[in-house]
C-alpha cells in the first residue's frame, strides 16, 4: 500500500508539472540517476521499497520545477536526446513529456525566438549572423571567430565582402557570445568542427552551386583548417588571419605541457590566465572596445580548454601535408597569442600550389583591428585575393559546364563554337570538329 501511495503521489505531481505552462522539461528529470529510477517507479507500480529514495529525489527535482517558472531558466529538454535517454525506458518516458513550452534564452537573457540560430547535435542553441548582398551572391564565405570572442566582431570584414556580392555567414561557437554553453567550455574541440560543417551544409543547400570560402582568425584558424580538411572538395579557398597552427613555445614548453596534462586529470576546471587585451592590437581604441565588449569572455581559460587547444594544434599539424586548397595567410611579427612560426610551417608543409603569406612587421594579433594603416592593408589584401579566387572558381564552373554540354556530339557546330568561346580548354574545339555542321 505504501508503494502504491508513493506512485499515486508521484503521478499527481507529474500531471501538475505537465500542465504548468512555464515549466522546463529538462528540469523534470535532469540526470540518469533520477530518470531511470523514476521511470521504473512509474512503470512498475509493484517496485521494491528501496525506490522510496527515488521518490525523494523526484521531490527535490520537483522543487526545481517550481522555481523554474519564476526564474529566467535557460535549460530545457534538448532537441537531440543525450545517451541517458536511449534505453527503452528512457524513450517511453520521453513520449510522456510535453512539448517544450518555455522559451530558450541566450546567456544574456534574450529569447532565441527573436534571433537567427541553429540547434547543434547536442541540442544546444547556436546564435548565427548573416550578411547578405543586395544582389544575387557570387560566393559564400563562412567566418570563424577566435577563442573568447564572438562573430559580431567581424562586421567590418563582412561589410567589405558583401561589397563583392558575397553572402557572409557565421555563428558564435558553443560557450561563446550569444550561443548556449558554459563560457569557453566544450566537451571536445571536434564540436567546433562539427557545428561548422552543420552550418555550412545548411548554407550550401540554400545556395547550391556557389563557390565556398572560409575565413578564420586565431583559434578560428585551427577550426577552419580542420573543417576544410574533412571536405577539401567543398571549398574553393581559405583566408587565415593570425591562425593557431602551432602552440607558442612560451606557453607550451615541455614542462608546462606535462604539468597541464597532470592538472587536466586532477583539476581540469582550474582557471589559467586570461587573454591580455593589450596584446590583441596596438590600436588603443580597439583594445578599449574589446575590453568593454559584454559578449567577449574576459575570464580565465580552464586547463581542460587549454588541452583541447593543444590537441587541436597536433591535429592541424598532421593535416598540413594533405592540405591542397588555395590559401592566404596574414600574420604579425609581434603576435604573442598565436606564434607566427605556425604560419611559416603551413607554407612549408602544405602541398597547395596556390598559397601566400603576408607578414606585417611589428603588428599584434588581431590584424583586422590593428593600426589604421595595417588594417586597411589587410582589408585590401583579403578583398583582392577573394575577388580573384571567386573569378577563377566561377570561370572554372562555366568551363566545366561547357565541356559537359558538348561531350555528347549532338550539338551543332555553331553551339560548340559558342561554348568554346566560354571554355578555356582544347576539349571543346575537338568536340566541335566531330560535331555535325549547321545546314
Amino acid at each position: 500500500m505504501a508503494v502504491l501511495l508513493v506512485v499515486s503521489q508521484v503521478k499527481k505531481m507529474m500531471a501538475l508539472a505537465f500542465t504548468t505552462p512555464q515549466l522546463c522539461c529538462r528540469h523534470l528529470v535532469p540526470t540518469r540517476a533520477v530518470t531511470m529510477p523514476l521511470a521504473r517507479l512509474l512503470m512498475y507500480p509493484r517496485a521494491p521499497p528501496k525506490l522510496f529514495q527515488s521518490h525523494s529525489l523526484f521531490l527535490n527535482n520537483y522543487h526545481l520545477i517550481q522555481t523554474c517558472q519564476f526564474s529566467t531558466c535557460q535549460r530545457s529538454y534538448p532537441a537531440a536526446p543525450c545517451p541517458s535517454w536511449t534505453s527503452p525506458l528512457g524513450r517511453r518516458l520521453i513520449s510522456m513529456m510535453p512539448e517544450e513550452s518555455c522559451s530558450r534564452l541566450t546567456p544574456q537573457g534574450v529569447s532565441y525566438n527573436d534571433l537567427p540560430h541553429i540547434v547543434n547535435a547536442d541540442g544546444q542553441y547556436i546564435f548565427c549572423r548573416y550578411w547578405k548582398p543586395q544582389t544575387s551572391p557570387r560566393a559564400l564565405v563562412y567566418v570563424v571567430h577566435g577563442a573568447g570572442e564572438h562573430c559580431g566582431r567581424y562586421d567590418e570584414l563582412a561589410q567589405m565582402m558583401i561589397g563583392l556580392n558575397i553572402f557572409v555567414f557565421a555563428h558564435d561557437h558553443v560557450g561563446h557570445g550569444q550561443s548556449e554553453g558554459d563560457r569557453m567550455v566544450v566537451s571536445d574541440f571536434q564540436v567546433f568542427v562539427r557545428d561548422s560543417l552543420q552550418h555550412i551544409d545548411l548554407m550550401k543547400k540554400e545556395h547550391p552551386g556557389l563557390p565556398l570560402f572560409i575565413l578564420g582568425h586565431s583559434m578560428g584558424g585551427a577550426i577552419s583548417i580542420l573543417t576544410a580538411s574533412e571536405r577539401l572538395s567543398d571549398f574553393s579557398g581559405m583566408v587565415l588571419i593570425s591562425p593557431l597552427v602551432l602552440p607558442s613555445p612560451e606557453t607550451a614548453s615541455t614542462f608546462k605541457v606535462f604539468a597541464a596534462k597532470v592538472l587536466n586529470h586532477v583539476l581540469p576546471n582550474l582557471t589559467l590566465g586570461s587573454i591580455d587585451p593589450n596584446s590583441i592590437s596596438r590600436n588603443k581604441k580597439e583594445v578599449e572596445l574589446y575590453s568593454n565588449d559584454p559578449l567577449v569572455y574576459h575570464g580565465g581559460m580552464t586547463v581542460r580548454f587549454g588541452m583541447h587547444m593543444l590537441n587541436a594544434t597536433t591535429r592541424v599539424e598532421k593535416s598540413l601535408p594533405q592540405f591542397t586548397l588555395p590559401f592566404l595567410l596574414l600574420h604579425g611579427t609581434e603576435d604573442k597569442i598565436c606564434d607566427i612560426r605556425g604560419s611559416h610551417a603551413m607554407i612549408e608543409k602544405a602541398p597547395s600550389q596556390d598559397k601566400a603569406l603576408k607578414v606585417y612587421e611589428g603588428s599584434f594579433h588581431v590584424l583586422h583591428k590593428e593600426l589604421p594603416e595595417v588594417s586597411s592593408a589587410v582589408f585590401k589584401e583579403i578583398e583582392t585575393w577573394l575577388a580573384q579566387k571567386i573569378t577563377e572558381a566561377t570561370a572554372g564552373q562555366v568551363a566545366t559546364a561547357g565541356q559537359v554540354a558538348t561531350a555528347g556530339q549532338v550539338a551543332t557546330a555553331g553551339q560548340v563554337a559558342t561554348a568554346g568561346q566560354v571554355a578555356t580548354t582544347g576539349q571543346v574545339a575537338t568536340a566541335g570538329e566531330a560535331a555535325l555542321p549547321n545546314p
